[in-house]
């Protein structure tokens, strides 16, 4: 049964919102369906146009010329469950309303959506009985089919990562790059809480990485570290039966969904119980190809 929500003030439907564009690695383009060459330490900047009538929505929604209205932006991922405005701005003429905003990789993954708003910042003097007069009141919302949503390719590595020395305490060997702590037993759990990657801060070669270097030898660390975690978390999700079973069925934001996306994503055409079966077949040349689909020497980036 749909639910009908009527909003207890005037709304204006004088807001035409242009497309999104995604910039990445300084490339800019539309936003795509699944947003390829994406990773956890890659920054990402959103921007769009949205077009209106100033007049018409004061009048659509009962305000006087003293009331001030902004238009805003709102990201989600799933994976974080992270709900943030992105930007604000301030309408003061019709025409075209630029916004666009930063966000950190550190806060997103999965699925991201993106949707619009134009809110009132302060009513005025408006007389009209149902006209808004509380500041933050929702005058048009985008509808929730208009909206746009991305998945962020490397959601699998989203988890989080603590930087540690390894020779105080018994994380692990004190010589290891990284280790990475993973209990996949419950596939409906949150993948925050059941994957935590530890980091070895005393390494010299990890420590290039972390310090932000691009040269080569350390871009080749990074590749490594990329496909020895994708490589756990798609052997660990192979062993589990639950997650087999329970392909394209996992809840948003779930263990299963990150760990579905991953596979889905070094293995568009397969399914997990075909590629399980594969391993079983020949597991040297499962590890051949899973190598090669990961990059593990960064030869794609």
């Amino acid at each position: 049964m749909t639910r009908l929500i009527v909003l207890p003030h005037l709304q204006t439907r004088a807001i035409d919102p242009g497309a999104w564009l995604v910039t990445l690695r300084g490339e800019t383009m539309p936003v795509p369906e699944l947003l390829k060459g994406w990773d956890y330490s890659t920054p990402l900047r959103f921007e769009c146009q949205v077009t209106m009538n100033l007049d018409m929505v004061r009048a659509d929604c009962g305000l006087e010329s003293d009331a001030q209205v902004a238009a805003i932006s709102i990201f989600w991922a799933t994976s974080t469950n992270r709900r943030e405005v992105g930007a604000t701005a301030l309408v003061d003429h019709s025409g075209e309303v630029s916004m666009s905003f930063d966000i950190n990789p550190r806060v997103v993954g999965g699925k991201l959506s993106l949707h619009r708003q134009l809110v009132l910042m302060r009513p005025g003097g408006t007389t009209s009985p149902f006209a808004a007069t509380r500041a933050g009141a929702v005058l048009w919302a985008e509808e929730r089919i208009d909206r746009t949503a991305v998945v962020l390719e490397g959601d699998a590595a989203r988890f989080p990562t603590e930087v540690i020395d390894f020779r105080i305490g018994n994380v692990a060997e004190q010589s290891a790059a990284w280790w990475l702590h993973h209990d996949f037993k419950d596939m409906d759990a949150s993948p925050l809480a059941s994957m935590r990657l530890y980091v070895n801060a005393s390494h010299r070669r990890v420590e290039a990485v972390l310090s932000g270097k691009s040269d080569e030898a350390t871009q080749l660390v990074a590749a490594v570290m990329s496909w020895d975690v994708g490589r756990i978390m798609i052997h660990a999700a192979l062993d589990s039966l639950d997650f087999v079973d329970g392909w394209g069925q996992f809840r948003t934001g779930s263990l299963g969904e990150t760990l579905e996306l991953l596979v889905g994503r070094v293995w568009p055409t397969h399914d997990a119980r075909t590629l399980r079966q594969m391993r079983s077949d020949d597991r040297g040349l499962f590890e051949a190809r899973l190598q090669g689909r990961l990059d593990a020497l960064g030869m794609h980036k």
